[in-house]
């Protein structure tokens, strides 16, 4: 009975140590904006009936991944993840269960876990806790010069529009120095001429008296 009892409890130890991963994680860095791999190899060969990758301050709110009968199961899936973890390796080869997550941020930041059932059972794999540093918006604000110019064609078309602007303003001004300067012309003999034209309406008006006396 003793020995029965034994063996029993050998077993269940071994199933223990078998099913329990390391204790330490596995320790992975990025950056915002990166796309990283979370590392998951199921050495114990066969097919996989079901692959699950979770983040332990989750809960129940939802997965990270969820694979099984050769579908993901998106609405499982905690709404963070949706569209953005894909199987590295689409086929699984070799046990290569890892997944790409895509687009990472501080809201990223925690501890992951792989776990894989086949026909041996259920087994977590492999724990990895990531931790993602900086943000998105400061990336994008390092992709910009220091000029605040987003490219050499943007930095060409302003001094582009800035020349033409000169441009017409040159023009403007000349033309109204041009329109004035023609005014003035225009406005200066008519004067004189309107004088001549009544000086020789007096000396007709003149000559019409003494030709009318002469008559008389």
């Amino acid at each position: 009975m003793m020995a029965r009892t034994s063996l029993q409890w050998l077993i269940f130890l071994t199933s223990l140590l078998r099913s329990t991963p390391n204790q330490d994680p596995e320790e992975l860095t990025a950056k915002a904006g990166e796309d990283v791999t979370l590392q998951c190899r199921d050495h114990r060969g066969g097919d996989i009936g079901k692959l699950v990758w979770s983040r332990t301050d989750l809960g129940s709110d939802g997965y990270v991944f969820f694979f099984r009968e050769n579908r993901l199961y998106e609405y499982l899936q905690h709404h963070a993840y949706c569209g953005r973890v894909t199987l590295r390796d689409p086929e699984m080869k070799d046990g290569d269960v890892s997944v790409v997550l895509k687009n990472v941020s501080v809201n990223d930041n925690g501890t992951y876990q792989c776990r894989v059932a086949n026909g041996e059972g259920d087994k977590l794999i492999n724990t990895t806790k990531l931790t993602v540093s900086g943000s998105n918006s400061e990336n994008k604000m390092n992709d910009v010069p220091e000029d605040g110019n987003s490219s050499p064609v943007g930095r060409g078309l302003a001094a582009g529009v800035t020349v033409v602007m000169l441009l017409v303003a040159v023009f403007a001004v000349v033309g109204f120095l041009m329109y004035k300067r023609h005014k003035n012309k225009r406005s200066g003999p008519p004067a004189a001429a309107d004088d001549a034209c009544a000086e020789r309406d007096g000396i007709h008006s003149s000559e019409w008296c003494v030709r009318s006396c002469v008559n008389l």
